[in-house]
């Protein structure tokens, strides 16, 4: 994490002058056993340290250095040419999936590894949000807290130290794997590529369906899937229903799965399809229909280099909740069209 456990962070989206005047917010977090990570306090460190260095940006920042060395590299590289808080909180709010409309949020980082926030308002002043502080702690934390971090199981601990150790690139750019695995250094050390990186992180690449092939599609990085009809009939199934169902509702759609089988397997033994396709309904036992699940999963996350990027396009959910693809129902296509 870049931010230290009792560390207040507040994020601004729009232009203001209120975040040069923070005295109040900085002195009740440090009141209450905390500290106002972000904004820095520029003054206090301008004193010690040139804005052009290296050293400066450390200071400020002092998780830059739990980070593998050419991914400090990059962000100091960075720094160097120039820091926009809003840009910064901007990026911030979008990579922990807070509102992009709001006109900020007030982030609280806690002992257990767990993040909160607080909607803030352009009316608001320091003194508010020094308030906000203060009540977190006498009322235990926000009146509505928004819980954004979770902590991280061991699985989770072990690959992301491997791709700290193997300089593991960020989300986003399978586009720039495919042109070259082995001069990874040389493209993230190009500004232009680094824009590229950004670009691919902002938007999903499109998804296409091709009916007669039974493959899935991301034309943009020329990506290809062929699955297997009843794989492919299943998946088809789901992105006709992006509001899913549970795995004990699913006998709703055992007549349409039948009728999708039937278009994507070619065979005259209409039964035996039938029978195949029924296999995945059997009330007694959903192993089957799990299994499934579980390989077209599978396939889709061999793509990519990076497993969390596939998530859009994987069936997800909670065992016994609802299951469903999560990426956009308007932006698939088909071939042939409909």
């Amino acid at each position: 994490y870049f931010f230290k456990p009792r560390s207040w962070v507040l994020l601004l989206q729009e232009e203001t002058s209120k975040a040069q005047h923070l005295e109040p917010l900085e002195l009740a977090c440090k009141h209450w056993g905390g500290q106002l990570a972000f904004p820095p306090n520029w003054g206090a460190l301008a004193s010690q340290e040139n804005w052009n260095s290296n050293e400066f940006w450390k200071r400020a920042f002092p998780g830059l250095q739990l980070l593998h060395q050419r991914k400090q590299h990059i962000l100091l590289s960075s720094l160097l040419q120039g820091f926009d808080v809003l840009k910064a909180s901007q990026l911030l709010s979008r990579k922990l999936h807070l509102s992009q409309n709001a006109f900020g949020f007030l982030l609280y980082f806690d002992e257990n590894r767990k993040t909160f926030a607080k909607e803030i308002y352009s009316h608001e002043t320091p003194r508010d949000w020094a308030s906000y502080v203060r009540e977190s702690f006498l009322q235990k934390a926000f009146e509505i807290p928004i819980e954004i971090g979770q902590e991280l199981d061991a699985d989770t601990l072990d690959w992301l130290k491997h791709r700290e150790e193997t300089a593991g690139l960020p989300l986003g750019i399978a586009q720039l794997i495919r042109d070259g695995l082995a001069q990874r250094s040389d493209l993230l050390a190009s500004s232009h590529d680094r824009d590229l990186l950004a670009s691919a992180q902002e938007e999903l690449p499109h998804l296409h369906l091709d009916l007669y092939a039974l493959t899935f599609n991301l034309p943009e990085l020329d990506i290809k899937l062929r699955m297997k009809p009843l794989d492919f009939s299943l998946y088809y199934l789901y992105l006709k229903h992006p509001e899913g169902f549970t795995n004990k509702n699913r006998f709703a759609f055992q007549e349409e799965l039948k009728g999708y089988y039937r278009r994507f397997k070619s065979s005259e033994n209409r039964d035996r399809l039938d029978k195949i396709a029924e296999g995945l309904f059997d009330p007694r036992e959903d192993k089957p229909f799990r299994d499934t699940v579980y390989r077209i999963n599978t396939a889709i996350k061999k793509l990519f280099d990076d497993t969390e990027y596939t998530r859009p396009f994987c069936i997800s959910g909670e065992a016994g909740e609802i299951r469903k693809i999560t990426y956009a129902s308007e932006r698939w296509t088909q071939n042939p069209e409909p």
